[in-house]
């Protein structure tokens, strides 16, 4: 599956940005990305998209208004997506790649309904993007389109200090802009507005605010352990070299992500070797889904705060025929 028709929807908007836009988004945006996951072209050309909507919305109002044709909510969901992007690449520009197995541990945690969880949350950073294995978060009633990263930004808003806001934004590969918006109170309350989003699309939101938020956990919480630079040998090499005696490439210097979860590995168990040999079926392979647990401080106990503790899901019954 290509990113054909994503592209297409770039290509309309990227054909009005200048020279000086172009080597700037290469510059910002470059980096050389593992295979199986979003790649640099489409990265700088989400980069370059974005500077130009966001530079028509404020310089051609009228101009922009009319590229959507009236279409309100396409717009609103259009400036939201181009402003937390270029906000990303005015801050921290951290771009992380989760590993398939990592990702697929995560999906299996269940973060929405912890209620004691959320509470006094210090997110580590306002935003980043998470890059994720192709055909891993699919939309409802696809299978050949996908999602391949996350824009997460983390904010409060001025007139409520108190309340946390996660704003997940992504485009999948047909075009189609998502934003999943998340408010947590203090007392790690929940509250999603689903707006018009039909009961599968519902579903699918949280299911991505799910992974999103435990992505933002284990940043939080893991230390270093799980995380590890790309390294060149592990990426794809899709720079057009130019030809010719005496040309010099234009190309930026190389940039790299990050690894979330390169040695990571899913729990598994399988049932005692007398269970597995009996004359009944073996149970199906399910999961035992993942949470997470609050460990409060007390006498006699090293850490002075509440912790939070990743409870990982197990894979039961993998591997039996």
């Amino acid at each position: 599956m290509s990113n054909t028709e994503r592209e297409e929807v770039f290509k309309d908007i990227t054909k009005q940005a200048s020279r000086e836009q172009t080597i700037v988004a290469n510059e910002r945006s470059g980096y050389r990305m593992p295979p199986e996951y979003i790649t640099r072209k489409t990265l700088v050309q989400i980069d370059l998209a974005c500077t130009v909507i966001c530079s028509e919305a404020q310089e051609s109002p009228r101009y922009f208004l009319n590229r959507f044709q009236g279409d309100s909510m396409n717009l609103a969901m259009n400036l939201t997506f181009a402003t937390g992007f270029s906000l990303w690449l005015k801050s921290s520009r951290l771009l992380y790649c989760v590993t398939e197995e990592l990702a697929t541990a995560l999906i299996e945690t269940d973060i929405l309904d912890k209620k004691n969880i959320l509470t006094d949350l210090t997110w580590p950073f306002p935003q980043i993007v998470v890059a994720i294995p192709r055909f891993l978060l699919c939309p409802p009633g696809t299978t050949d389109v996908y999602v391949d990263f996350l824009l997460v930004n983390c904010f409060k808003k001025p007139e409520k200090e108190e309340t946390q806001w996660i704003s997940i934004c992504f485009v999948d590969t047909s075009g189609n802009i998502w934003v999943a918006d998340t408010q947590i109170e203090t007392d790690g309350d929940v509250t999603i507005d689903h707006g018009k989003l039909d009961e599968k699309d519902r579903e699918f939101c949280n299911k991505i605010r799910s992974f999103a938020i435990n992505i933002l956990l284990l940043l939080e919480t893991s230390g270093g352990s799980l995380f590890s630079d790309v390294v060149p040998s592990e990426t794809v090499d899709d720079i057009k070299k130019p030809k010719g005696f005496g040309k010099k490439s234009l190309t930026p210097p190389p940039k790299y992500p990050r690894w979330i979860g390169k040695n990571y590995q899913i729990k598994s168990e399988q049932p005692a070797v007398s269970e597995s040999r009996g004359t009944h079926a073996s149970p199906r392979i399910h999961w035992r889904r993942g949470h997470w647990r609050c460990i409060e401080p007390g006498e006699g106990k090293k850490w002075k705060q509440s912790k939070r503790l990743w409870i990982e899901p197990v894979l039961i019954n993998a591997g039996i025929e």
